[in-house]
């Protein structure tokens, strides 16, 4: 029995073979329903025997229509094409593909065909064993032959089975418990003697960065020195308080100290000072420690009183009475020589620098070099964030990104006028990284919908001419800058097909 078969043209896979041979290779079936094995695919048979068979149920679960004897077209990974041609129905066609498991793909071919699964129609439509879909009104179930349990993870419906699940599961804690015991490992060992545990608490309640030495070398100090009978102590002073945010500064600094940061001291920077005390001086000692560090006490509270001020008066937006502040106090008698004195003016520094940096972007702005204006801005939010506010942006950030924003927003329309789609999406893609902006939003929105849809009508030109589908692809990829997701996609297509292509 020969039935008429519609027009191959179009189909990929379906190679035209001679009037002879269709009886060989296709299964004819009443109504005018076959199935064409797509000659380019393997012989990849699943073990099932000669009677595998693509089952093709109504929507109540009765066989309407049979393709037997097609195991080598159904193989795991390989594709037949179905033809539907009810009455009155010029020919639609789709292709199955098998996935391991039970899950069948179903791919439109021809753009005039409608293809609906569960009510939600689309191009692509992945089916398990007892879905359906419908064609042209029609609606059909889809059943396939049982893979064997042995051959593969996935369970009956296509998902993976419970137990590998759990397995996964357990491996993955295993190896967050190992690495939780091996940074347990590698933490730090806190001393546990009285001395220590008072000298942690005090440096914890006078909240300064004040240097801690640890009782080991202190004993061994007092061990080297207490010769001849005379014994020896080492007094402490809190001298550097801002080392937190100096080790957060970057870059080199020049003789003066600007534009990089102060260099954290030296060791010999570090005042150790060790008096000798006679064996019946050791009062006067004591009386003499005692003062020495109320000494730096005082200097570091003043220090960082000057420097909250300074700050406050910068991300205000007063800069030079924050330079001055901090610059009058550093140079107090009672500060001079302390390391708080140079963490004030290095300090001070860095608040003349962040206004320099400033003008210049105001600078390129003014001269319509928006992009070095953003280079200005970046390196002044990146100082802020690391030495200046690390709670929050200045004043000067704040006013000098709202000026850039609406330079780039005049390009924008600028471009957007011009029907440069390129340049607009461009603009606005860089303004949405300021602030939000519903003209940008809807010019990103119309041109990815655009891009969109080229690139969706390349899709059904590959399955026919690659070639006219590259010159759609091109075109997507002239519409939108690189910052849109389908001129990426574009790009790789291309590139499959044309791989030494720019």
């Amino acid at each position: 029995m020969n039935v008429e078969r519609p027009d191959d043209e179009g189909i990929t896979g379906a190679t035209p073979r001679p009037d002879e041979e269709m009886e060989e290779e296709v299964t004819p079936l009443p109504d005018g329903l076959y199935a064409q094995p797509d000659a380019n695919i393997p012989d990849e048979p699943l073990g099932h025997g000669a009677n595998e068979a693509l089952v093709v149920r109504d929507s109540v679960g009765n066989v309407v229509k049979t393709v037997e004897q097609l195991p080598a077209s159904i193989g795991r990974g390989s594709e037949c094409t179905v033809c539907l041609d009810g009455a009155g129905a010029v020919g639609i066609y789709a292709r199955l593909r098998r996935n391991i498991g039970d899950g069948v793909m179903l791919e439109k071919i021809r753009p005039d065909v409608e293809l609906v699964s569960h009510g939600v129609s689309g191009d692509i439509h992945e089916l398990a064993n007892g879905d359906y879909f419908s064609v042209d009104g029609h609606v059909f179930a889809i059943d396939w032959p049982k893979v064997d349990a042995r051959e593969t993870k996935a369970s009956p419906s296509g998902r993976i089975k419970p137990k590998y699940v759990v397995m996964g599961i357990l491996a993955m804690a295993a190896f967050l418990f190992a690495l939780g015991g091996f940074m347990q490992m590698r933490a730090p060992e806190v001393s546990g003697t009285p001395e220590r545990a008072q000298s942690e608490e005090s440096e914890s309640e006078s909240g300064s960065g004040s240097i801690v030495v640890d009782q080991s070398e202190t004993e061994a100090t007092d061990t080297e020195s207490a010769t001849d009978d005379q014994p020896s102590r080492t007094v402490m002073r809190p001298l550097w308080t801002l080392d937190a945010m100096l080790d957060a500064a970057v870059g080199e600094t020049d003789e003066t100290g600007r534009a990089g940061g102060n260099p954290a001291p030296d060791d010999d920077e570090i005042d150790i000072e060790t008096v000798d005390v006679a064996p019946g001086d050791s009062a006067d000692a004591d009386d003499t420690a005692a003062v020495d560090e109320d000494s730096g006490t005082n200097t570091t509270r003043i220090g960082a009183e000057s420097r909250e001020r300074g700050m406050a008066l910068y991300h205000d937006g007063s800069a030079a009475e924050a330079v001055q502040t901090m610059r009058t106090t550093a140079n107090r008698s009672d500060m001079a020589g302390s390391a708080d004195a140079r963490g004030l003016n290095w300090l001070a520094n860095r608040v003349e620098d962040a206004v320099d940096l400033s003008a210049n972007a105001r600078e390129d702005l003014a001269n319509d070099r928006v992009m070095e204006a953003g280079e200005q801005l970046a390196r002044l939010g990146r100082m802020e964030r690391n030495t200046l506010t690390p709670g929050g942006l200045s004043r000067y950030y704040r006013e000098l990104e709202a000026a850039l924003a609406g330079a780039i927003r005049e390009r924008m329309v600028s471009a957007k006028r011009s029907d440069d789609a390129r340049e607009s999406y461009r603009w606005a893609d860089m303004l949405l990284d300021f602030r939000k902006d519903e003209e940008a939003a809807n010019v990103i929105a119309a041109l990815d919908e655009t891009a969109r849809e080229r690139y969706d009508y390349a899709f059904e030109l590959e399955m026919i001419d690659v070639g006219n589908a590259t010159r759609v692809w091109r075109e997507v990829v002239s519409l939108v800058p690189a910052e849109s997701p389908w001129h990426q996609r574009a790009v790789a297509k291309i590139r499959q097909y044309h791989p030494n292509s720019e």
